[in-house]
């Protein structure tokens, strides 16, 4: 096996944990309300946009091709987020990613009668 793809296969990992418990902690970040300013990814294609949004003034901007341990589904993916929806997001607010964004580390959205 590659010794480079196992070093970064660690320290992927290593993200992950982190975020995990930063996900499960009341210490991160948190935002409630509703999505606004909403532009999907309007495709797979690699070098398409990435998609955004905001809630409360907090901006998200996210794309499934980058490594960032948080939240990345888009739209094209599946994804659940759209203009309206009522969620809860606890964030890394730090710019470590390519897309200088928050990062997502959990993701709540309401049920359709305001709970999440």
């Amino acid at each position: 096996m590659n010794v480079v793809a196992v070093v970064n296969a660690f320290f992927a990992y290593q993200a992950y944990v982190y975020k995990r418990n930063l996900a499960q902690s009341p210490s991160t970040p948190m935002v409630e309300g509703v999505v606004e300013h909403f532009k999907p990814k309007p495709s797979l294609w690699r070098g398409s946009p990435p998609e955004s949004f905001t809630v409360q003034g907090v901006p998200f901007v996210y794309s499934p091709g980058e490594i960032s341990g948080g939240f990345q589904k888009t739209v094209a993916n599946g994804g659940p987020i759209h203009e309206g929806l009522l969620v809860r997001i606890r964030y890394v607010p730090i710019r470590v990613s390519r897309l200088n964004s928050n990062i997502i580390v959990k993701l709540e959205i309401a049920d359709g009668k305001g709970r999440s």
